[in-house]
């Protein structure tokens, strides 16, 4: 069984190459409460149906549908010990999904659903904010509030939204055409954390499609998170993410 711990632009994992075995949900949650530390989540590396297959846990031992940064881990982990290279599809509980292992690692996303609008009347100190943003899915679900300023006050505030929401809690500020700045507040882990492949991405689409309307394709939109920079690509074939992953 190897195991090996990764950083993908600040989001921490541990990858537990489980191909060939047969292992339980039980056993599995033994094993992220034993080995995640410090780290945001535990990929399981696994082979179903041909497919490789890629089972998330974050770091509270439960399984999540879906990763983003940990699933441009996965591949970044089946390039190296498996020598996979260019296009692959690799499974995982949302669906089977094409990953890109070329100079760079690139995934395609599960496609993101907007579900609603969302407004939030919050208190800071004497400041009152009226937070307005949209409740989404991109494999798992998320809530994305556009603000001014990216403060740390305002991430206090993220716990109380993810209990009502039962979701991942996005905050960002546009930065430039094409560009905005990203902090989220992950369900599971239950902190903030460097940053959020499928945050990012649903951030990105709320706002492409929602609040500017721009259906142009195909485009790109780029994201800093406080781990690095995570660019989302939209085509006719799907919405990708790519960024740096490090084997740390």
């Amino acid at each position: 069984m190897r195991i090996e711990r990764y950083s993908a632009t600040g989001n921490s994992f541990v990858v537990i190459d489980i191909v060939g075995q047969s292992m339980d949900d039980s056993t599995k949650s033994s094993l992220v409460v034993e080995h995640v530390g410090e780290r945001d989540g535990v990929i399981f590396v696994e082979q179903r149906e041909g497919l490789f297959h890629m089972d998330y846990f974050n770091r509270d031992g439960k399984r999540a549908d879906f990763c983003g940064n940990g699933a441009r881990t996965f591949l970044t982990f089946l390039r190296s010990f498996y020598g996979i290279s260019g296009e692959v599809t690799f499974s995982t509980y949302s669906g089977n999904l094409v990953g890109k292992a070329y100079d760079t690692i690139s995934v395609q996303m599960p496609t993101p659903e907007f579900l609603d609008k969302v407004h939030v009347e919050a208190q800071i100190g004497y400041s009152r904010l009226d937070l307005h943003g949209g409740f989404l899915k991109v494999g798992v679900p998320h809530v994305v509030f556009a603000v001014d300023e990216l403060s740390d006050d305002l991430i206090s505030l993220a716990p109380e939204i993810r209990r009502i929401y039962d979701a991942n809690v996005n905050f960002f500020r546009n930065t430039g055409n094409k560009k905005f700045e990203i902090r989220t507040y992950e369900r599971g882990v239950e902190r903030e954390t460097l940053s959020c492949g499928s945050g990012t991405t649903a951030t990105a689409f709320y706002v492409k499609y929602i609040l500017n309307g721009d259906a142009s394709l195909p485009d790109h939109t780029y994201a800093q998170t406080r781990g690095g920079e995570l660019q989302v690509s939209f085509d006719n074939y799907g919405v990708f993410l790519s960024g740096g992953v490090v084997n740390d």
